[in-house]
Formats: structure tokens, C-alpha cells, sequence
């Protein structure tokens, strides 16, 4: 997942919080973005993300607490992320529409935002991204959007591949990924309109958040299916509480509020890569490897 800025530098992502769920019939991917504008000028955001998913904004039903939220799986995962956070950064909902993350507060955002597809979305095809328009954010302040990607298990099976292993990419290395393996790939008829959008997120303002977090849950199920091994050294696991998450949450955070990550320190900042597998994958290897 990428974040870019169209048309202004006077927008800043504080936090993104990406939350994803694999399941039997496909793959949810919640993406909550904690943003801090500073200017009244109209902004729009570009959301990119590899392969073919469909987009909800799902901002209202995540973090306004109403009688027909709170048995939605979108209120199901903010009560989860408020709990874990009890041991990090005190993250407080509360009915006036705001949102607190330590000391800041954040508005939640106008149910009206508009999700303009640009490109993909799809269904079952096999195309090198999906590409969105998220906006206009016209007021100054903090604020707090969530994004529902869903994708069908057909593209989720094809993402796994034979050795069932879904890779997720950010930052520089999921457009080098798309740049120099998916459009080499791709067969497509509208292969020229996948690269007219490609350079138009290429060309916008890259959009890096200061805190980024990565969870792997299950909302359904008491135990997660899956087990995730961040591959970015900067990603750290942080200890799942209270205890009956342990068995459906892993969580790993990069950088703090207080001392955000530095891409000018760390080059490798710009990117980062979590390996998903099935957790009987991950079984019989770990068996195959202790009899060799």
C-alpha cells in the first residue's frame, strides 16, 4: 500500500495503521490513516495497491460508535486496535466524533469523502494495481480516515501462488515490484492505461507516514490461520494484550509519535515487506526442517 498527495505538500500522514485479514473466501485489508492538514486548501489523496481489490470507505462505521456499528466488523477491529494500544499510545474513542492518540486529537472524517476508482477493481482479473482518489479534504486539522480493500479469493489464491505465501510490500519496493515485474508480465488490452495511472502516482508527492503499524488478524474466528515474519528489519513486534488476542492478533509497529522513522537516517524506510503463510505451512516445514 502507497500514500501519495496530488496536488499539495501541506498534508501529513502521522499514522497508518493497516490491518489485514486473510481468510477462506479472500483477503480485507483495513487501512486507517491518522492525517494532519495544515492549510484549508482542497487535497486529494492517491491510494495504490498491488493487484486487483475493490474499495469501501467505511470511516463512519469504524470510529462513530452507533447502535448499527457496534456488532460490524469495522467497530470489532477499532475496539481491537484500542485495546492493544493500551500498552503503547492510549488510543481513546470518543462520541463527540474524535478520535485521541496520546495527544492528539482527530477528528473523524466526513462520511462524504469521495473514493474515486482510477484504475482496477476488477473482479478476478489479474491486473498489476489498483489505484483510488480519496478526497476533497477541504478543512485544516487532524483527522482520520478508514479504508475497507477487499480481495476476492480468487485473487488472493493467485497472490499465494503453489508455496501459499501472500508477500505485502510498501514504500519504494512495492512500485519496483509493479514497475519491473507486474507490467512485464501483464497481457492486458488496457496495458497503456495501467501505465498512464502508474506515472501519475509516480509523479505526485509521496505521502510517508510517521508511524506505521502492520496487523495480522482474525475477526471471525478465536484463532488466527495465519503467521506473519516482517522481512523489514525496522518493523518490531510488540506484545499482543490482553491475553485473548495472543491467539488471533500479531502486531508490529515502525517509529513513535515522539520519534517518527527517519527515511533520510535509513534509507530502507522507503519500503517494507511482511511474509504471510497459512500456519499448517508453516507447520510442516518447521517439522520437515527438525527430521532433515
Amino acid at each position: 500500500m502507497n500514500l501519495a498527495s496530488i496536488n499539495q505538500s501541506d498534508i501529513a500522514i502521522e499514522r497508518v495503521i493497516e490491518s489485514v485479514e486473510p481468510g477462506k473466501n479472500g483477503c480485507r485489508i483495513w487501512i486507517d490513516m491518522f492525517l494532519n492538514k495544515t492549510s484549508c486548501e482542497p487535497q486529494n489523496l492517491l491510494l495504490l495497491h498491488r493487484g486487483s481489490l475493490r474499495a469501501a470507505n467505511v470511516t463512519s462505521e469504524s470510529w462513530l460508535h452507533t447502535d448499527d456499528s457496534s456488532n460490524g466488523k469495522a467497530f470489532s477491529l477499532t475496539k481491537r486496535i484500542t485495546q492493544l494500544h493500551q500498552k503503547l499510545e492510549p488510543l481513546c474513542v470518543f462520541p463527540s466524533a474524535c478520535v485521541m492518540v496520546g495527544d492528539r486529537g482527530y477528528r473523524v472524517s466526513n462520511a462524504s469523502l469521495r473514493l474515486q476508482t482510477i484504475v482496477g477493481e476488477e473482479h478476478g482479473q489479474d491486473i498489476p494495481f489498483s489505484l483510488w482518489e480519496i478526497g476533497e479534504f477541504t478543512s485544516s486539522g487532524r483527522q482520520v480516515v478508514r479504508v475497507c480493500l477487499s480481495m476476492s479469493r480468487e485473487a488472493f489464491e493467485k497472490e499465494l501462488g503453489t508455496d501459499q505465501t501472500f508477500y505485502t510490500y510498501g514504500g519504494g519496493m512495492l512500485l519496483d515490484k509493479i514497475e519491473h515485474e507486474d507490467f512485464i508480465s501483464y497481457r492486458g488490452a488496457n496495458a497503456e492505461v495501467f501505465r498512464r495511472a502508474f506515472l501519475i502516482f509516480k509523479s505526485a508527492l509521496n505521502v510517508i507516514p510517521d508511524v506505521f503499524e502492520y496487523l495480522l488478524v482474525s475477526l471471525e474466528s478465536a484463532e488466527l490461520q495465519w503467521e506473519a515474519l516482517p522481512l523489514s528489519h525496522f518493523l518490531s513486534p510488540q506484545i499482543v494484550f490482553p491475553e485473548e488476542l495472543q491467539s488471533n492478533t500479531q502486531w508490529f509497529v515502525a517509529g513513535t509519535a515522539e520519534r517518527p522513522r527517519d527515511s533520510e537516517l535509513d534509507p530502507r524506510y522507503d519500503g517494507f515487506v511482511v511474509k504471510l503463510k497459512h500456519s499448517e505451512v508453516w507447520n510442516k516445514q518447521w517439522a520437515h526442517a527438525a527430521t532433515a
